[in-house]
């Protein structure tokens, strides 16, 4: 039987195009020093707000990345 021992972290996100994009963009930041991710669980997800037209301008998307641990 084959064992594995994975590690989670929190990381953030952020995009002027929306959630999964920001998302996307956490886990290609993360994809350059670690390895063997094996997935993301969102944890949270916030946006700004231009107070005069009432749009949404930015996204921010919290993540708990789970990936290998040699």
């Amino acid at each position: 039987m084959s064992e594995h021992i994975a590690k989670i972290i929190e990381i953030i996100g952020s995009s002027d195009k929306g959630w999964e994009d920001a998302a996307q963009l956490a886990v290609d930041e993360a994809k350059k020093t670690l390895h063997v991710i094996h997935g993301i669980e969102v944890v949270d997800m916030t946006a700004a707000v231009d107070a005069t037209s009432g749009k949404l301008t930015s996204y921010r998307t919290c993540l708990k990345v789970s990936f290998a641990v040699d």
